[in-house]
């Protein structure tokens, strides 16, 4: 069972969700190839629900949020020297 206040997926209750790669994208200011090529390499938290031929994707802004902020701190660390 899911924590009180969140839903089973691991959403807030009242969380937006972005559902493309576009409004991914968008969120995070970059372009859809930048969002994929994160997903791919460096784990950008993307979901899927999987369908017979492909699947979709959604993110949640607040997981967005923390890997951006958590990314930051790693380019940071690596541009002073520091790891």
């Amino acid at each position: 069972m899911a924590p009180s206040g969140d839903t089973p997926g691991g959403a807030r209750m009242g969380e937006v969700c972005l559902r493309s790669w576009k409004e991914i994208a968008a969120y995070a200011q970059v372009s859809v190839a930048t969002v994929q090529r994160w997903e791919k390499w460096e784990r950008l938290p993307v979901h899927r629900h999987m369908h017979r031929r492909l699947g979709s994707v959604y993110a949640y802004p607040f997981e967005i949020d923390a890997w951006l902020e958590g990314r930051d701190l790693f380019v940071e660390r690596r541009r002073v020297g520091v790891e």
